[in-house]
């Protein structure tokens, strides 16, 4: 067995013991494919708890020297400045966040790395750039996407009509939307509808502040739960644009984007970045989403997100009507956006 496989089942994988058998579950969505070649190369299918100790005794040594080689790399870029680090090669960054963020990563190692290494997460984050090939392909299938949902009179209608529509028939667009999504990408996540009340209720349960920030809607795991309060109260572009945003995030999490270096990044842990930050940042803070808005899933869904709206508004001639956010949320998105646009910029 390669010693890059070993690492593979070891770091990226929850083993379980299962009738006599191990079983490996990836973290990631996009490592199940990786790791099921792994296994039928490596004859570990049906592997027993007693084989993969004897595995893993022919590989502790050079394992071991490797992932102290690791830390070692780690610590050299933890001792850089935030200027050095925004000055790395895109590779590097790339490293450096795979090295900081780690898929068997616990919570309070998790609380130590980022208390540590603030200011160097966010130089290495802010100077994260895409090339400009990848947002030529991507900016083509929103704008497919957005002709699509301009030549469906149906939803055209709703949209210009958004104040006087149902929440039932606002419901439905979201759903018509993603048959669209499905239909220029080939995949579509589940949907969920939620209340503020239920998701303040969900999140204080788990652990957050009473006054966390309820999102519009959000993507786990597959599925897009989407707020109804802030639905019925939206602009008229929300039911088009938010299930595009957050499909955008289904795709990250399943599909190569034909570069090795971006597909790294979707498949990185840097996300974990924002659980340390829900928990410190202030709502009235300046700095309030900061490491959320630089997460290159975010900068890529805000950068293609805007630019289909506008290609939306051109194809249709739509007004887009206000919403009733409160200022942070508009701050929020508004980070959103000029983090994406300063990525494109810089790509040019």
């Amino acid at each position: 067995m390669k010693i890059e496989d070993f690492e593979t089942l070891v770091e990226n994988c929850q083993m379980t013991l299962n009738d006599g058998t191990v079983q490996f579950t990836p973290y990631s969505i996009k490592d199940n494919k990786k790791v099921a070649n792994i296994l039928s190369e490596n004859n570990l299918v049906n592997v027993t708890l007693e084989q993969l100790n004897e595995i893993s005794q022919q590989n502790r040594a050079l394992y071991q020297a490797r992932k102290k080689l690791k830390q070692q790399q780690l610590e050299k870029y933890n001792a850089l400045s935030p200027a050095e680090v925004a000055k790395l090669p895109q590779e590097e960054k790339v490293q450096y966040l795979e090295l900081l963020f780690p898929r068997s990563q616990t919570m309070a190692e998790l609380e130590e790395v980022c208390s540590q290494n603030e200011e160097n997460i966010r130089a290495c984050l802010f100077n994260l750039d895409f090339p400009q090939s990848f947002w030529q392909k991507e900016q083509e299938q929103a704008d497919r996407y957005a002709g699509l949902i301009a030549n469906s009179p149906e939803i055209v209608k709703k949209l210009q009509n958004w104040s006087n529509t149902s929440l039932d028939d606002k419901k439905d667009v979201i759903k018509q939307s993603l048959k669209i999504f499905e239909y220029v990408y080939g995949a579509v996540p589940k949907i969920e509808f939620f209340t503020e009340e239920e998701e303040r209720e969900r999140l204080i349960n788990e652990g957050y502040p009473k006054d966390i920030h309820i999102n519009g809607a959000s993507y786990d795991k597959g599925i897009i739960r989407f707020n109804e309060d802030r639905l019925q109260s939206s602009n008229n572009l929300f039911a088009v644009s938010v299930p595009f945003h957050e499909g955008t995030h289904y795709r990250q999490d399943r599909e190569s984007f034909g570069n090795p270096l971006i597909d790294r990044l979707f498949n990185s842990n840097a996300n974990y970045a924002t659980i340390y930050e829900n928990q410190h940042n202030n709502q009235e803070d300046k700095n309030y989403k900061d490491l959320y808005t630089m997460m290159p899933f975010e900068v890529h869904a805000y950068g293609l997100q805007e630019y289909m709206e506008n290609s939306l508004i051109e194809k249709t001639g739509l007004e887009r009507t206000q919403n009733n956010d409160m200022k942070r949320v508009k701050n929020i998105h508004n980070k959103g956006y000029c983090m994406s646009k300063v990525n494109q910029y810089r790509s040019r």
